[in-house]
């Protein structure tokens, strides 16, 4: 098959390769990662984003999206469209044949204005379908947006190749992890870090062997420390005792770290429709203790531990209180039993790299995007 993916909605200049050089969006490295691994099945597969020069990557033919061609487009099996904006569509679409399928491959939750052009009969009507990351998500876009089911597909996320085979056995993980309990938080600031931050203090009263570091920044979305509205909490976290403030690395850095660390501790307040990050942690063999919000229950694939999750700031308190009690519960059960702890946490990596993989990916985007164009 012939593929173009196209990135249209931010102008952050990466292709490809990025993700293996410098920290990026899990939208945009989950692109990368995808577009590497269906070219390593044989697909002609081309990138267009906002990177301002063209390269081929790992058999990837990356371009700089000025330089579309309408002819290239043409002659394209599908042309796959990260996150919108969905009324990209009334543009696109007549550039393309019949026999071309156009597909919006989103992240977004669908209250995100990306996705609000999909109230609109035409939009909707010009996409062939709409990929969704988990079912929570796209049974919320299918609700909130009318569309029937025939329309709506789910193809999940996975991994960054840096987290597989990160141990070659169960008594290398164990050995792995530091003897003092380290926590990590991996995900974006405005996803619980203040929460964490709130009761981090409590934690390390009781054991002050315990330790949190914190990968965390917008620099994802290409704001340095100096633009980030999230700064005043990265000071919060380097004058906290007890707390390393990292910040965003890229993913080999990530994983290479992330190997010596006993939780990821992810007070999540933020509704996800997947969470690489989460699934990164599970990879690395870390316990992961976060809410049940959103897909974050279908993401852990029962292996986590969840805490209810808070619907509104009102709750916040209490879910502090809950998130807590949870995180201390389970520090003590890890202390209690370690040999079944590590049990768990070696089958957690064993089906975690197995299953969440982007060779695994691009094999069942491969058997659906046949299906699609024999329809």
């Amino acid at each position: 098959m012939k593929l173009a993916f196209v990135d249209i909605g931010n102008n952050w200049d990466y292709d490809a390769g990025t993700p293996h050089e410098r920290p990026i969006g899990g939208s945009q490295s989950a692109l990368c990662y995808l577009a590497v691994a269906l070219a390593a099945r044989g697909h002609s597969v081309m990138m267009y984003t906002a990177a301002t020069k063209p390269r081929v990557f790992q058999g990837v033919q990356c371009f700089p999206r000025t330089s579309i061609p309408p002819a290239e487009f043409a002659a394209c099996d599908a042309v796959i469209v990260c996150n919108g904006p969905a009324d990209r569509s009334l543009y696109l679409r007549p550039h393309l044949p019949a026999r071309c399928r156009l597909i919006l491959w989103t992240q977004h939750a669908s209250d995100q204005p990306a996705m609000s052009a999909l109230q609109q009969p035409e939009v909707r009507a010009a996409w062939d379908v709409i990929v969704c990351v988990s079912q929570w998500h796209a049974a919320a876009t299918q609700r909130e947006f009318g569309l029937e089911a025939g329309r709506v597909a789910v193809l999940r996320n996975a991994v960054s190749p840096a987290f597989a085979n990160l141990f070659p056995d169960a008594a290398a993980l164990a050995a792995a992890k530091s003897s003092a309990p380290v926590l990590a938080y991996t995900s974006t600031p405005f996803r619980g870090l203040d929460v964490l931050l709130s009761l981090f203090p409590n934690l390390h009263g009781r054991d002050q062997r315990v330790r949190l570091r914190v990968y965390s920044s917008m620099k994802v979305y290409g704001n340095d420390e100096a633009t980030d509205p999230y700064a005043k909490l990265y000071e919060q976290c380097r004058s906290t005792p007890g707390v390393e403030y990292v910040g965003s690395i890229a993913q080999p850095r990530l994983a290479e770290a992330l190997k010596s660390a006993l939780i990821l501790s992810y007070p999540n307040t933020f509704a996800e429709t997947s969470c690489i990050a989460v699934m990164e942690a599970m990879a690395a063999g870390m316990l992961v203790v976060t809410s049940d919000l959103a897909a974050l229950p279908e993401t852990t694939m029962g292996m986590a531990v969840l805490v209810p999750g808070p619907r509104s700031a009102h709750d916040l308190p209490a879910f502090a209180r809950a998130y807590t009690e949870r995180l201390n519960t389970a520090l003590a059960d890890i202390s209690r039993d370690p040999a079944q702890f590590w049990a768990a946490r070696w089958e957690q990596v064993r089906t975690v790299t197995s299953r969440c993989a982007w060779p695994v990916r691009a094999a069942e985007w491969e058997q659906f995007l046949h299906g699609r164009l024999t329809q």
